[in-house]
């Protein structure tokens, strides 16, 4: 037992050596099913700013970002011009990605782009004995070998976005609530007895919110084409000129069937008098979707 001892900084549970426990038996059988790949044709333009491919250099837009795919993607093709891409890339989608889905990618071994020799392995947060909020003691920290690392994948609870519930959220994300969910791993009630061990697990809220409006914009205009809706006040927000996000972003606003027959869902909802996408990242393991606000709905859907 680990007892009261002065824990090393590199530690493995019981001091078990982790290549000669037996794996399979301890992994939960999840077997993940994954998105339908599918490329949509390009417009010919960016997506965001509407320059054309005489003026701009285009490259395939991904709607789920690459780092949050498994081996299939959903893209448009030609979609966005490298400022854009590169704008989206710096202003939230790699905080977010590096933040609040470092421990995700790791786990489930999601697909990344290589970036040469020198690509920096994904580093999990260490770990403590005990619970991080009641810490008093540096030497309870420690770096739990990555097979012993709790599988859990922590998403936020949103208030539903403002414009679909009729108040204003503003820009401010208040009291966020979360969902926990469990990756498939081994049991550390079995590894390690009675210790308690927590993580400490960071959240880029405002930055998540982004990638989903982003998410949600790009969906729709791959299903109702780029002059489809009116797409002025959801890219004002992705770009960063207007700063209401939960006006346009929050959990759904209706009960959703929770259907886990893919790893990430996404569609269109216009049966009401708005046009909203409905994203539901990593579905299959329990998820809460999440419901982007786009715009008003014309008066044929009404």
């Amino acid at each position: 037992m680990l007892g009261s001892r002065r824990l090393p900084r590199k530690i493995v549970a019981k001091s078990v050596d982790s290549s000669q426990l037996p794996r399979k038996r301890l992994m939960s059988k999840i077997r993940f099913h994954d998105i339908q790949a599918k490329a949509y044709p390009g417009f010919g333009r960016c997506i965001f700013c509407d320059k054309d491919a005489k003026s701009v250099s285009l490259t395939d837009e991904h709607i789920i970002p690459r780092a949050l795919s498994l081996k299939n993607e959903i893209l448009i093709r030609n979609g966005s011009c490298s400022e854009c891409n590169a704008y989206c890339n710096q202003s939230f989608e790699n905080k977010c990605i590096n933040t609040n889905f470092v421990s995700y990618r790791k786990f489930i071994e999601l697909k990344r782009r290589k970036r040469g020799k020198n690509s920096k392995e994904i580093k999990l947060p260490r770990a403590v004995i005990g619970d991080f909020r009641n810490l008093q003691h540096e030497s309870k920290i420690f770096d739990l070998d990555d097979f012993f690392y709790p599988r859990l994948l922590i998403m936020p609870v949103f208030l539903p976005a403002g414009n679909i519930v009729g108040c204003d959220r503003g820009g401010d994300c208040v009291n966020p609530s979360f969902t926990t969910f469990n990756l498939g791993g081994p049991s550390l009630n079995f590894l390690l007895g009675d210790v308690p061990i927590s993580t400490q697990k960071p959240m880029a809220h405002t930055e998540f919110s982004l990638m989903l409006a982003k998410i949600a914009y790009c969906f729709a205009v791959a299903e109702l084409g780029i002059d489809g809706f009116d797409r002025t006040q959801i890219l004002n927000l992705i770009f960063g000129r207007r700063h209401d996000a939960y006006n346009y972003v929050g959990s759904a606003s209706q009960f959703e069937y929770i259907n886990r027959s893919r790893f990430h869902r996404i569609y269109v909802r216009q049966k009401r008098p708005y046009i909203s996408i409905v994203v539901h990242l990593f579905a299959q393991c329990g998820s809460r979707p999440f419901e982007i606000y786009l715009c008003d709905a014309p008066d044929e859907n009404l």
